[in-house]
């Protein structure tokens, strides 16, 4: 598999990783449950393929709908576009303040809680602007809050820029 992440269809080869699957599943489950997780790590410890064959699948299989992206400056648009691609409408132009209302349409569409996965986060601090991060911190707090709870998100990231993120 060489530097290439483990994927849901992966997943039967990866091995490992029960402690932490049975701590995430504890802190998703619990009965005071956080709007938002954080995933930190060193580089290379499996970040991904954690998320890609453990996590995720597991959520899929407990009827949530995932909302993923990785490693991109601008987060909040790309979660724009697949939920619109979710809807049925990928090709109508939509900007970051789009997705709380693509959310709600998705909620109503089918009442499955919805998960926002951003991995690699640290890519808004490497190759974006400031104002890119402070417009996720923004776009994510809000979404969050809005949405009683249906809606939660998880974050990766490398733990050397967990601070940037604070």
């Amino acid at each position: 598999r060489f530097l290439r992440p483990f994927s849901a269809a992966s997943r039967s080869i990866f091995f490992g990783r029960e402690r932490d699957m049975a701590a995430f599943s504890d802190l998703w489950l619990s009965q005071d449950p956080s709007a938002m997780l954080v995933l930190t790590g060193a580089s290379g410890v499996g970040k991904t393929s954690f998320l890609s064959a453990r996590v995720m699948p597991w959520l899929e299989e407990g009827g949530h709908r995932l909302l993923q992206v990785r490693g991109t400056r601008r987060p909040l648009v790309q979660l724009v576009h697949q939920a619109a691609r979710e809807l049925g409408t990928p090709g109508v132009a939509r900007d970051e303040d789009a997705l709380p209302g693509l959310l709600d349409s998705l909620l109503q569409q089918d009442d499955r809680p919805i998960v926002l996965v951003l991995d690699q986060l640290e890519e808004v601090l490497t190759t974006g602007r400031s104002e890119d991060s402070h417009r996720l911190q923004a776009g994510l707090a809000g979404v969050l809050a809005a949405s009683d709870g249906r809606v939660r998100a998880i974050l990766s990231l490398r733990e050397d820029y967990l601070g940037s993120m604070l």
